[in-house]
């Protein structure tokens, strides 16, 4: 485990569960590992076991909570954290978890509190102080200069040096220090980078182009057209996808404002469809069959809609927000052919220096290395441009930066786009009270504004791998 070899601890800490099924410590161990290999759901059941064991464990509730918080399940976390007795809730841990619930809640104010009491006990710990930076990033917490030597000090951990490199990064970026921000985010990338590696492995190149052209293939125009027939006659769900960081969040607090949408939030479940879909209907030649059994169709339709939440049923439209469905739109055109779909677009600079400035999960170990960035984005536009020349009509592209200088023109568009009424609450979607579990969740609480338009010049010099490497996406489209 603290060789960040996640995996092979999984391996280890289940042997152990089989020879003590009682070893409450062997079950934590075992969720912990399972969360950092992505596989949250079996975290979860495995600290609720823990809990049974010894209800009065701290460390299997803020544990749970975290997982929880993961799975966007900030409510579930909170009911966890509050049966702890009071005196055993003094701790910096679980005040930063705390932190985040009231982030994702939009009680920012909360937040502070509870993230500044913890910098009150430990004032470098940097998980707190990455929390505060996406507060707070003025306050003159982030100031100390001895933050700076524990970033470059060699004893710091992988966690600890991405921590504050991310802290530090917005902390000089809110001070206008560009050159500053830029170097504290490069050292937080390099350290986010190694814990990638050993967590998921380094990203590959040429993996992820055979992944695109692999996706080419299965979901030929002529595949998709012809088994599209079969698809579920449910017109519920709009999907909004595309790069991350490229206004996906915006877009679903503005739709989800509308009293006609429920924002679903960023759901896993179109992964879990293709799982089994491609399963019963890919070849052995990589193509999809000429025919598929209906019965196979409605399973997988039923994986994705299981576990939608109850709110979802009450209206007339759900929003999916998980920008990396644009991955399986061959997938939604079979499956759900009267689904919308939302492209989202941004400058492209802009949308990669912000996947670089931001701390993702392992599994987006793309976002560490500008190179890497480079290349996952025209891959991405490779594969939109795949689904242009299919029918672009039934795709609505979305630019960020025209939403900002004309919302309204935008909104109008977009509401007509998802067979929606037009609603001036849509208009005032930072009044939306849904909680918010991505990046942008202090963004979307704000009414539009443009500071964010424009932000890759700032960095410049900097960004040589993205405006003239052999990826360059300077001159795209």
């Amino acid at each position: 485990m603290k060789l960040y070899k996640y995996e092979d601890a999984k391996v280890a800490f289940e042997q152990a569960c089989v020879l003590d099924p009682t070893n409450s410590d062997a079950i934590i161990g075992n969720a912990i590992a399972s969360r950092n290999v992505g596989a949250l759901k079996e975290a979860t059941e495995l600290l609720k076991e823990a809990m049974l064991l010894r209800p009065e464990s701290v460390t299997s509730r803020s544990e749970l909570a975290h997982t929880l918080i993961e799975l966007n399940r900030a409510g579930e976390a909170k009911l966890v954290l509050d049966d702890l007795p009071a005196h055993v809730r003094e701790t910096v841990r679980i005040d930063t978890l705390y932190a985040e619930i009231f982030a994702a809640q939009g009680d920012f104010d909360a937040a502070n509190r509870v993230v500044t009491q913890a910098l009150e006990r430990s004032p470098d710990n940097s998980a707190a102080l990455l929390l505060l930076s996406k507060i707070d990033a003025c306050s003159n917490l982030l100031s100390n200069p001895n933050l700076y030597q524990k970033l470059e000090n060699p004893s710091s951990t992988f966690e600890e040096k991405r921590d504050l490199g991310f802290a530090l990064g917005r902390s000089a970026e809110a001070r206008g220090d560009y050159d500053a921000a830029f170097l504290a985010y490069q050292r937080g990338n390099e350290a986010q980078n190694s814990l990638a590696e050993a967590a998921v492995g380094a990203y590959s190149v040429e993996d992820h182009e055979r992944l695109i052209d692999r996706t080419m293939k299965i979901y030929s125009h002529e595949r998709v057209a012809a088994l599209a027939r079969y698809g579920v006659d449910d017109g519920r769900p709009i999907f909004i996808v595309g790069m991350p960081r490229s206004g996906t969040t915006l877009i679903e607090q503005i739709l989800s404002a509308h009293p006609d949408v429920f924002g679903a939030g960023e759901r896993q479940a179109l992964a879990d469809a293709k799982s089994y879909f491609e399963k019963v209907a890919v070849r052995t030649d990589t193509t999809l069959a000429q025919a598929v059994p209906e019965a196979f169709f409605r399973r997988a339709t039923e994986l994705y809609f299981s576990n939608l939440a109850n709110e979802a049923t009450q209206c007339a439209k759900f929003t999916d927000k998980n920008p990396h469905n644009f991955l399986l739109i061959g997938l939604i055109r079979i499956l759900m052919p009267r689904a919308r779909i939302i492209h989202c677009r941004r400058n492209r600079l802009d949308t990669c220096i912000s996947n670089y400035f931001q701390v993702f999960s392992h599994r987006h170990n793309y976002c560490n290395r500008l190179d890497d960035l480079a290349h996952y984005y025209r891959q991405y536009l490779r594969l939109f441009n795949y689904w242009n020349e299919y029918q672009k009509d039934d795709i609505f592209e979305i630019e960020y930066e025209s939403l900002i200088e004309q919302p309204e023109h935008n909104v109008r568009n977009l509401l007509q786009f998802c067979g929606l009424s037009w609603n001036e609450s849509c208009l005032a979607f930072y009044k939306n009270s849904r909680l918010v579990y991505t990046p942008s969740q202090m963004q979307v609480r704000k009414p539009i504004y443009t500071s964010s338009v424009g932000r890759w010049q700032h960095y410049k010099k900097f960004l040589t791998p993205l405006m003239s490497g052999p990826d360059a996406i300077s001159q795209l489209r």
